[in-house]
């Protein structure tokens, strides 16, 4: 959970409004007070209403109003309170789904203790053996298209050396699994067979062919003084070892592939590994959740709180400007008085009659 910051509320829109009705209500006041002492008024309290205290009041008592608008008068601690209810029911709602999925989870666990770990060990040696079959599928490619070269374009050598990487490559891993699939012995032997012999006649062609493409290569240099002679190069040899390579290949794939039960027991692991991962990642996503609506909550409690006493804080700065506002007339006015005169009303602080709203709000 994040930390929570709490910070001061200030709305520059009021704080704008409240600094030119001061300096209205404050320029106007002193104005008043002066013209009214050069005529040595206000004389009766009920001048000294007239003159200042009802002007002032009824000013300061409509900015009391807008901010009663703008802040309405509901408790903080209802609106902090509201908000963490809300909070609340969501959380707990949030909070049972999380019961019920770890119950779920458990579930599966067990479940998932019951079933037999698939064997890594075999894992890794089949990936090995399957890159091993994929270099060996390439490298043919490479030097079957060198001798092709000498029989057709690039582009269709190209093409025909890498089909036949993709049947080298497939072909062995699938090989390997239809040997593995053999139920006895003598079936085994006849699937080695049905699949060794037609290899046995592909590599024989690769390397009449990749023999020819050498030799003819070694004629022409020959030919040109450029080397000495060499011996010849047999497309017996080239097949033998392309071929045993490729039973190598095949024996490796047959080795290392999954029967059909160890494919169920796997498939079964995996799939209940899935949903484990699946559950244990809702169950994190939903206590994430958790934290964060109960830090948004948090915040927004503690700003509303803030608002509230800002706006608390806002009603009692009008009623301060508004004292203000008397003290300012009562200081023009007496030193403007030709009379020499204190008037009685002077030294009490008025009384301003205001409806407040903020002042006892926050615990209603």
């Amino acid at each position: 959970m994040g930390a929570l910051v709490i910070q001061k509320y200030i709305d520059p829109v009021h704080e704008a409004y409240f600094e030119k009705l001061e300096k209205g209500v404050i320029t106007h006041s002193q104005l008043q007070g002066e013209e009214h002492g050069t005529g040595n008024r206000p004389k009766s309290d009920a001048e000294c209403l007239a003159f200042i205290v009802n002007p002032v009041t009824a000013k300061i008592q409509t900015a009391i109003e807008a901010n009663q608008q703008a802040y309405l008068p509901i408790s903080g601690m209802v609106i902090a309170n509201d908000i963490e209810k809300k909070a609340q029911e969501k959380i707990e709602k949030l909070g049972k789904s999380v019961q019920d999925d770890v119950h779920v989870l458990a579930d599966l666990k067990i479940e998932k203790e019951k079933l037999p770990p698939p064997n890594t060990k075999k894992r890794l040696l089949r990936r090995i053996v399957h890159i091993g079959v994929g270099l060996i599928a390439v490298a043919e490619c490479l030097f079957l298209d060198e001798g092709l070269r000498t029989k057709m374009p690039k582009l269709a050598a190209a093409f025909t050396a890498g089909a036949l990487a993709i049947v080298l490559g497939f072909g062995a891993h699938f090989a390997g699994v239809y040997i593995r699939a053999a139920k006895n012995a003598r079936d085994r032997a006849l699937r080695i067979l049905l699949v060794l012999l037609p290899a046995l006649v592909l590599f024989s062609v690769i390397g009449d062919t990749r023999a020819a493409a050498y030799n003819s290569r070694i004629n022409i240099s020959t030919e040109t003084g450029q080397v000495a002679v060499p011996p010849p190069v047999h497309g017996a040899d080239i097949a033998t070892l392309g071929f045993l390579l490729f039973a190598a290949a095949v024996f490796f794939s047959a080795y290392t592939s999954k029967t059909s039960e160890e494919t169920e027991r796997e498939e079964a692991f995996d799939t209940i590994s899935k949903k484990v991962a699946l559950k244990e990642g809702d169950i994190h996503a939903k206590r994430q959740e958790i934290a964060g609506i109960a830090t948004e909550a948090q915040q927004q409690k503690a700003q509303a709180l803030l608002k509230f006493e800002y706006a608390r804080s806002f009603e009692q700065r009008l009623i301060a400007l508004a004292k203000e506002a008397f003290e300012s007339y009562k200081e023009k006015n007496l030193r403007h008085r030709t009379d020499g005169v204190c008037p009685d009303f002077f030294t009490r602080i008025p009384e301003f009659h205001f409806t407040l709203f903020f002042d006892k709000a926050k615990t209603n």
